[in-house]
């Protein structure tokens, strides 16, 4: 055998684990969707079936504490991905080198809460449904038949 490797687990305090522990998150993912629809009989052969999904999904968190964030080590201030690369790209442009000293800040429950799902949610969306049955002749003595077995 020429090379061995391992992957070396820590726990929410950075602290290391003892080999053979596994790498485990519970990532939370909140989604809430409310629908209502309704239909009317205009005709006997005739329906109209209106309805409407409004949902929200809010920004997932680790509900066992090990959730972390990226900072700046200068500054301490959380690394904004698309400042980060416009920060990188514009410095490569003008010949410089960007690359700050990254670091991983763990958040305990309360924190990662307030922090990522207080801010808003990331995805938000209204559905309109609209339904139109026609039954003809042929469909109506056949779709009741195979609704009275």
């Amino acid at each position: 055998m020429e090379r061995a490797q391992q992957l070396f687990t820590r726990g929410p305090d950075f602290s290391p684990n003892s080999v053979g522990t596994p790498l485990q998150q519970n990532t939370v993912v909140d989604s809430y969707s409310l629908y209502a629809s309704d239909s009317w009989r205009v005709k006997p052969s005739f329906t109209f079936t209106l309805g409407l999904n409004w949902g929200v999904q809010l920004p997932p968190y680790e509900s066992s504490g090990e959730q972390t964030m990226v900072v700046d080590d200068s500054t301490g201030k959380v690394i904004d991905f698309d400042n980060f690369i416009e920060t990188r790209r514009t410095q490569a442009l003008a010949g410089q080198i960007y690359n700050p000293q990254l670091d991983y800040v763990p958040l305990n429950n309360w924190v990662a809460s307030i922090l990522t799902t207080r801010t808003g949610p990331i995805s938000r969306h209204v559905s309109p449904w609209l339904g139109i049955r026609r039954m003809t002749a042929a469909c109506s003595a056949a779709c009741l038949a195979t609704a009275s077995l």
